[in-house]
């Protein structure tokens, strides 16, 4: 009786992780992209990206954070990055107003390399 009582807990707690792990697996679930050039198109939305890549093209939606490395990052005018954006490289420009971390952002006012 006291081993049926043992495996039960068990299974418990078991699907009680599942639930758990299921409930947080987004929050840490960047997408990453290498290569060339990465583009996030205008209407596509990802849930955070993380890239290694020559250049970096954002037309469209990144809904966390954009980090990583590249030669160069473009942030155009309909480009949206909703979190942070830590990114190593030689040049970011960005066309007219972006939104960056949920703020407008002016390069007439954000200097740039």
């Amino acid at each position: 009786m006291q081993r049926q009582r043992a495996i039960s807990g068990s299974a418990v707690l078991l699907v009680a992780i599942a639930v758990v792990a299921g409930t947080f697996s987004g929050v840490a679930a960047a997408e990453t992209r290498s290569g060339g050039t990465v583009v996030v198109e205008e209407g596509e939305t990802v849930d955070g990206l993380s890239t290694f890549s020559g250049t970096v093209i954002v037309r469209g939606t990144i809904d966390g954070n954009l980090d990583g490395a590249a030669g160069s990052v473009v942030i155009e005018e309909s480009g949206v990055v909703t979190g942070d954006a830590t990114l190593g490289g030689d040049s970011i420009r960005l066309a007219a107003t972006a939104n960056v971390g949920g703020e407008d952002v002016n390069p007439r006012n954000h200097p740039t390399k």
